[in-house]
């Protein structure tokens, strides 16, 4: 579903990915900053609805937060994980973060 909705988007580039290619080629580099951006959102919009609609206290009994992660994108994983949890559920690990100097 994810490709097909990209492909959609005109965001969709085919081939492994490349860093040469996504230096040299600007379609390429474009279409890369635009997948980036998509997911982005999409892993934050799909965690506030888990949330806003209760399937993950249901499913795990209790609200969790949903910690984000992207290994491409060191860094990242603690503004998206803010952005998609309550503030409530996640109190212990932006405290966490700040000890450590992330945030």
């Amino acid at each position: 579903m994810y490709v097909e909705e990209v492909r959609a988007l005109g965001a969709w580039y085919d081939g492994a990915f490349d860093p040469d290619r996504v230096l040299r080629d600007e379609d390429t580099a474009a279409r890369a900053g635009l997948l980036r951006a998509h997911f982005r959102d999409a892993v934050i919009d799909l965690a506030r609805h888990l949330h806003a609609d209760g399937v993950i206290e249901r499913v795990l009994g209790r609200p969790l937060p949903v910690v984000v992660f992207d290994m491409a994108r060191p860094g990242w994983e603690a503004h998206a994980t803010e952005a998609a949890n309550p503030p409530e559920l996640i109190e212990d690990f932006t405290a966490w973060l700040r000890a450590v100097g992330e945030i």
